[in-house]
């Protein structure tokens, strides 16, 4: 596929894909090319937005974005500023179909795959009962799962004692060469896991913790499958990337973005630019060329470190705007993740959300 388009995307991670359903929605021809299936799958799954800030846990996220953005004013968040953020971040909530809770200004606190608690604002609804206090005084059995990877019950369950919780560790023999097959079994068939753990007298406790296993695209279903038949509650704990939870996040863009009219390619390298008359007039693939009214880039921290795109316009190494100045036609989905401050995918739906405003003003500008 060549030729003349509304909007050409390149990157298919959370910003570019954010942008491109909001452009889509708009009523534009939007299409976007990517290498791969993008970061979205390299993540853990939860949204970040602020976790810490200036060595402190934070848990009131709108108090401390307004700080963050007057001492940072280069930075995506500010660009934005705090009321667009928590905008973005609720529309992504409210499109995400039940998939994510939480939210509302406030951090919560989840148990990390090692045991330790962490800050995060959106987590899939999976988990949103993962913390110390949502089990304490509980019964708890903590599933384990051998040759599973980014994912350590021993720990867990020792800081589950140390909280004063009952919890017992219990192993069950589910074989699969990733989390991902795993899931998808489960998904297909939870009858087999429901089935172990029995066995295993799960129904006797208030609450079964999984690592993120139950499913990849239909989640609310098995969820409510392994929960009805067990007769008890159910909760995953995150796990480190790359994730099921992070491919379940995937799977619900390219959903969000297939409904909006848009086209995803993957396999495409973006080669270069052809500039003329402060317009991108073309740009070249490894398959052929697209002539775009406008063009977004969003392939991240890639864009500096590891992409080199003939004609690409020089910009500073502090410069996290969605636009350069003399291109009018050209826009960048870019972010700051910061792990210092516990930045993650909150960034990236922001940036998404900024650009493809921007870009759908553009394109409605000239009309």
């Amino acid at each position: 596929m060549t030729g003349k388009v509304d909007v050409l995307i390149v990157g298919a991670g959370v910003a570019g894909l954010t942008a491109a359903e909001i452009i889509g929605e708009g009523g534009f021809q939007v299409l976007v090319l990517a290498s791969g299936y993008g970061c979205s799958q390299a993540s853990s799954g939860t949204i970040d937005v602020l976790g810490r800030y200036k060595g402190e846990n934070v848990l009131d996220v709108e108090a401390a974005l307004e700080k963050f953005v007057e001492e940072k004013p280069w930075h995506i968040y500010a660009l934005a500023g705090k009321k667009t953020v928590l905008n973005a971040l609720s529309d992504f909530q409210f499109r995400s179909g039940g998939l994510y809770a939480g939210g509302g200004g406030r951090n919560m606190k989840i148990i990390t795959p090692l045991g330790t608690v962490k800050s995060t604002y959106l987590v899939q609804f999976t988990m949103l009962n993962a913390s110390f206090e949502s089990l304490a005084e509980s019964k708890v059995m903590l599933v384990a799962l051998p040759g599973l990877t980014g994912y350590a019950p021993h720990i867990i369950a020792g800081k589950m004692r140390n909280k004063g919780i009952d919890v017992k560790m219990t192993k069950l023999d589910l074989f699969a060469t990733s989390p991902f097959q795993l899931a998808s079994s489960v998904e297909s068939n939870p009858e087999v896991l429901i089935e172990k753990l029995r066995e295993v007298g799960a129904g006797d406790h208030d609450w079964v913790v999984f690592p993120p296993i139950l499913g990849l695209r239909n989640v609310k279903e098995t969820w409510q499958v392994v929960e009805e038949k067990l007769g008890t509650r159910v909760v995953e704990l995150p796990s480190l990337p790359p994730s099921v939870p992070g491919k379940r996040l995937y799977f619900l863009l390219r959903r969000r973005c297939e409904k909006a009219g848009v086209s995803v390619v993957l396999g495409k390298i973006v080669k270069g630019i052809k500039l003329m008359g402060g317009k991108v007039t073309r740009v070249l693939t490894n398959e052929g060329s697209y002539v775009p009214s406008a063009l977004i880039l969003s392939t991240g921290w890639m864009l500096d470190h590891v992409l080199r795109i003939r004609g690409m316009p020089r910009r500073g190494k502090n410069e996290y705007g969605i636009k350069v100045e003399g291109v009018e036609n050209l826009f960048f989905a870019r972010t700051l993740v910061s792990h210092e401050e516990k930045i993650g995918l909150g960034a990236a739906i922001t940036a998404g959300w900024l650009v493809g405003k921007a870009a759908l003003d553009y394109l409605r500008g000239r009309k």
